[in-house]
């Protein structure tokens, strides 16, 4: 029995695979033949293709910018929480651009919980 390797594929070819069946007219499992790839592989990157085309899903950049946003607002919140002895909310809210009921959300939600594997590599990167 040999063992299976798997391939990767770059964005590129994986869009002119779709394109095949979508632009040419090639049936999926035609296009899987002739590349040399499952029809499923090829089912599973035209169905993420036009999500991402239809928006029901993020676009790498789009991901990105999302996790960029989502650590500059947990500063943001961390800062009117050290702070709020000092200055009320609505001020320290209005000054780092975000909402008050961002922040009381943020307060009301548990912490994230993380596992043993992960705090020891949150350790060892210290």
């Amino acid at each position: 029995m040999t063992k299976r390797k798997n391939r990767s594929y770059t964005d590129e070819f994986r869009r002119e695979a779709v394109a095949l069946i979508t632009e040419q007219g090639y049936s999926v499992s035609k296009a899987a033949a002739s590349l040399g790839v499952t029809d499923k592989l090829l089912y599973n990157w035209k169905a993420k293709f036009e999500a991402e085309k239809s928006g029901s899903v993020l676009s790498p950049d789009e991901r990105a910018e999302l996790i960029r946003l989502r650590k500059e607002n947990q500063v943001a919140f961390e800062t009117i929480k050290q702070l709020t002895s000092d200055y009320p909310v609505t001020r320290l809210c209005s000054s780092l651009n975000v909402s008050r009921s961002a922040y009381y959300a943020w307060l009301k939600r548990p912490p994230k919980r993380i596992t043993q594997e992960q705090l020891h590599l949150y350790v060892e990167r210290r």
